[in-house]
């Protein structure tokens, strides 16, 4: 690539809808702003999908503040996204609406992955910071949905994360062999820098508490060939920047490809290609703050309990 060339646009994250059922403290969904409020209409993830279709290999129907399941026609755009693209679809979900009748929608319409987040398995630590949530209902829900995905042998990944905080880390050795006997594929514990800026939820668990890596290289954490776009069109270079007038590249219903391909947007992300003039945004917002960071607790380590020396770890 040449530095003429235009940077390929490979990913999306489309936000399909900025509202939320929950009212979780530190959650973006609270901010009182200039975004408007609205769910993206199944015509116009059309438009912002159709021109760029058969480039596109990563899909999230999620972003900084609203819950997909709320969007009444989230299965017809899973099923349109699965018929028109090769692109693997993800949705990350509270699971307080994931019914059974919901659940079977989303399998048959060939969603690829589902990201359900749960962040404590007792009603004081879920409670704590998932204002609005019966964690009784969210587990069951959790369980159902795994239920219909192996009798129906869908080829999806259900994905059980949590966010350690101060409410949770006491838990964090018991999670993992309760998420897996509900039937999910993968256990995950994500660093947040929300809450590691929260004098009231940080963690004491020093594994999330990573700093800025000594290393010259600046990698973009959202991705040099991703974009981001809310519900109302407006496309940014990633999802932290959503919100921030300044930033908004243009609307991406009305011209995906004029948007990922005007000079702004390129000269963004061609600074991480070429490592130099970052902007500002991205040097106080991730550069200058922890790096994100997961870990993944698989289930063949809970046959040896290699899970308890990781969470050992952690707590040091």
């Amino acid at each position: 690539m040449t530095e003429t060339d235009p940077i390929e646009l490979t990913e999306i994250q489309l936000e399909v809808i900025n509202r939320c059922n929950f009212q979780c403290p530190l959650c973006k969904s609270l901010q009182k702003d200039w975004v408007p409020r609205r769910s993206m209409q199944l015509d116009e993830v059309r438009s912002v999908i159709d021109p760029i279709a058969r480039d596109i290999s990563n899909i999230t129907l999620y972003g900084t503040r609203g819950e997909p399941l709320l969007h009444k026609e989230i299965d017809s755009i899973v099923d349109f996204l699965t018929r028109v693209t090769t692109a693997k679809v993800s949705i990350s979900t509270n699971a307080s609406l994931l019914t059974e009748d919901k659940g079977k929608r989303l399998l048959d319409a060939g969603l690829d992955q589902l990201v359900v987040a749960v962040d404590g398995i007792t009603e004081a630590s879920y409670s704590a910071y998932r204002h609005g949530g019966n964690l009784e209902q969210i587990l069951k829900n959790i369980r159902r949905f795994c239920e219909l995905k192996a009798a129906g042998q869908y080829n999806m990944r259900v994905i059980f994360q949590f966010i350690p905080m101060a409410g949770n880390e006491h838990e964090l050795s018991k999670i993992p062999p309760l998420a897996y006997e509900l039937g999910v594929d993968l256990v995950k514990a994500k660093f947040s820098s929300s809450v590691a800026r929260s004098d009231q939820f940080k963690t004491r668990s020093k594994i999330f508490q990573d700093l800025v890596p000594e290393e010259e290289h600046f990698a973009c954490p959202f991705g040099i060939h991703k974009v981001y776009v809310d519900p109302n069109g407006f496309a940014y270079p990633c999802c932290y920047a959503e919100g921030e007038k300044d930033l908004c590249m243009g609307n991406a219903v009305t011209d995906v490809r004029g948007v990922w391909e005007s000079d702004a947007m390129q000269q963004y992300k061609r600074a991480f290609v070429n490592q130099e003039n970052f902007p500002q945004f991205c040097m106080d917002k991730c550069y200058r703050a922890p790096r994100k960071k997961k870990l993944l607790i698989r289930k063949n380590e809970l046959k040896n309990q290699q899970w308890l020396e990781v969470i050992k770890t952690a707590m040091q």
